[in-house]
């Protein structure tokens, strides 16, 4: 049999402006075209018989001057659209006859607009496997479900009540991937019958649905947004929750759920202060932007990577493979404290562990002229030897006096010394900052202090060894070594009307420290 790999639709006065006249006659062509194609697609069927593997169908549904459009995914096809629901119906009947295996429909309608509602034929792709819906509406079926192929289904913004969809599901016996996102008209709803179900993904924007169980032996994956479920799933091994309303005792009781979890990741979690739990099998956890959590003890030997990205730093103890990475970013804001306790939270946090391999700082919100720093205070409250990091990206944009920078980087660099550094650089008030930095590791001065017991970064700092701009992008990197080999020669400001000629992109500096090795 002949195959029709991908069938697409289309048409080019989707941008004609609304008001020209002849966009009315264009339209009437283009519905004269459209019956030339339903009539070719019934050609195709009868006399070639090619079958179809994989058709996607845009519908938008929008009221423009009393008229509405037929749009394909690539480029427009004007028509009524209440004229021609008919002949979408005939559509989806003959891919479904033809024994299309991909089917992707998406409806784009304004909210006074009654939705598409998909034709029965939808119900018998008995070789369907793959059935992305957006934006339609699913009646109940008046004939027997029959989408025994059926792997991967796809609920976006679609009208259906639980129980259709429940029992589309339950028709579904070789389901494996199953997501629902903002689907309409669902309150309760129960999965059961998914035996070969292996991922789930339950989206609610509005908060209005309570999924009442979900009982799937073989679920491996569940990513819950805005939705808490009571889940039977005892071989679950990724769990993802995101904007999850949790009290510490709640989060405790679903994790302790699923005693085979390898993958855990928390997101925008708000209410959620504590966390302290225990699995042998964890071998990834990630806490993102918990803006209420407090404190972190985990036990987990066998954990391989550690993720935690926040405002607010949290006191940590992780019992964790020596060879776990931590991949840790901080937004310093004006409600976390003043800047000398945040340095020192963090002081303390980095030295939770001994593999801090990507550590990312933004101190874009801070004033640093109504948060002075006063480093020797600080060596003094933290005597500790700064930490040693992977890479480190420092994301610095307000202007201020040179003193101030100063300040500034001599907390950072006693908190950590990285082997790379990378200096973002986004706007003017980042290239004031860069500027500054590249001319201070380029020509540091190491008489500062030491009369000092204590001395300074400076001292510790054998050599910036290699640097480069690496624009975003897949643009090449621009090797900028030269600069400071030739920065006595050059003029006062010469970085100053160097950089704003650089795109957007990132400074790397590769440094060599000779601090002594903290003890493991």
């Amino acid at each position: 049999m002949n195959m029709i790999t991908e069938l697409q639709i289309m048409d080019r006065i989707s941008e004609l402006p609304t008001f020209w006249k002849e966009k009315d006659e264009e339209l009437q062509k283009e519905f004269d075209e459209l019956k030339l194609i339903d009539n070719n697609l019934v050609q195709f069927r009868n006399e070639l018989k090619l079958g179809i593997q994989k058709w996607i169908l845009l519908v938008r549904l929008k009221d423009v001057e009393g008229s509405s459009y037929l749009v394909n995914k690539w480029t427009a096809l004007v028509v009524d659209v209440e004229g021609s629901s008919s002949l979408v119906d005939k559509w989806i009947g003959l891919a479904v006859g033809n024994g299309v295996k991909e089917l992707h429909i998406v409806v784009e309608s304004s909210p006074h607009e009654s939705a598409y509602t998909l034709p029965q034929a939808i119900y018998s792709a008995k070789l369907l496997t793959t059935l992305v819906l957006n934006g339609c509406r699913l009646d109940e079926p008046l004939i027997a479900i029959n989408l025994n192929s059926l792997k991967n289904l796809s609920l976006q913004r679609v009208y259906a009540n639980e129980q259709m969809v429940h029992n589309l599901i339950a028709e579904c016996c070789s389901l494996e991937d199953l997501s629902l996102r903002y689907t309409l008209g669902l309150k309760f709803f129960s999965v059961s019958k998914a035996h070969k179900l292996k991922n789930m993904v339950i989206v609610d924007y509005s908060r209005s649905s309570e999924l009442e169980s979900i009982v799937a032996p073989s679920l491996q994956q569940l990513t819950l947004v805005r939705v808490i479920v009571v889940a039977t799933c005892p071989n679950l091994k990724k769990l993802h929750l995101s904007e999850i309303v949790l009290e510490d005792q709640e989060f405790h009781e679903l994790i302790s759920k699923f005693p085979l979890l390898e993958d855990l990741s928390v997101s925008s979690s708000q209410p959620l202060e504590r966390v302290k739990f225990s699995s042998n099998l964890l071998k990834r956890v990630a806490f993102l932007f918990c803006r209420s959590l407090r404190a972190v003890d985990l036990d987990t030997p066998n954990l391989l990577s550690f993720t935690f990205e926040s405002v607010r730093i949290p006191t940590i103890s992780i019992s964790a493979s020596h060879q776990c990475p931590w991949n840790v970013f901080f937004v310093h804001e004006h409600d976390v404290g003043d800047i000398d306790n945040w340095y020192l939270k963090l002081k303390e946090f980095l030295g939770a562990s001994n593999q801090i391999e990507n550590l990312l700082i933004n101190l874009r919100s801070v004033n640093i002229r109504q948060m002075p720093f006063d480093l020797e205070e600080f060596k003094n409250r933290s005597p500790s030897l700064p930490f040693q990091v992977g890479n480190m990206r420092l994301i610095v944009g307000m202007e201020v006096p040179i003193q101030e920078y100063k300040n500034l980087m001599d907390g950072i660099f006693w908190i950590c010394y990285p082997k790379n550094l990378y200096l973002p650089k986004q706007f003017n008030a980042s290239s004031q900052f860069i500027e500054w930095l590249l001319e201070l590791l380029w020509n540091r001065n190491e008489k500062c202090c030491k009369s000092c017991p204590i001395k300074c970064w400076r001292h510790y700092l054998k050599n910036t060894k290699t640097a480069s701009f690496l624009p975003n992008g897949d643009a090449r990197p621009i090797n900028i070594d030269n600069w400071r080999d030739r920065l006595p020669m050059l003029p006062d400001g010469y970085l100053r009307e160097r950089l704003p000629t650089l795109p957007d992109g990132n400074f790397k500096l590769n440094l060599e420290w000779c601090f002594p090795e903290h003890d493991a």
